[in-house]
């Protein structure tokens, strides 16, 4: 996966118009906002944002993993791009402990590690 990640169209990865339709009448249904990008983005950065909130706890980890979900299917940003990385993530990891212990630094340009082991 290139770090800007790729097209779905160019690569065939859309998803059937029947499909598209389903999962926008379950948005609308429940009330999310739903953007199907045609980005795929590489998620990495937001993978590793996900891990560290995971060792901070169980709250800590739901937040980000719903801010990472809302970023890029609520409001179709680009999630691998270190520039759009949502603030939520960054709010939530920072707050903490455990996570700071790991030096993450996390600003609009997008999240650091010093983590050896990602």
């Amino acid at each position: 996966m290139p770090p800007e990640g790729y097209s779905a169209a160019e690569h065939g990865l859309g998803h059937p118009p029947r499909v598209e339709e389903h999962l926008r009448t379950l948005a609308r249904r429940e009330g999310f906002p739903l953007v199907i990008p045609d980005l795929v983005p590489n998620t990495h950065r937001a993978l590793v944002v996900a891990e560290l909130a995971r060792d901070a706890g169980i709250e800590t980890h739901l937040r980000v993993h719903s801010a990472i979900f809302d970023a890029h299917f609520g409001r179709g940003l680009d999630i691998g791009a270190a520039d759009v990385q949502p603030q939520q993530d960054c709010t939530a990891v920072r707050g903490a402990d455990t996570v700071s212990s790991a030096r993450v630094g996390c600003s609009n340009r997008g999240i650091q590690s010093e983590r050896a082991d990602l």
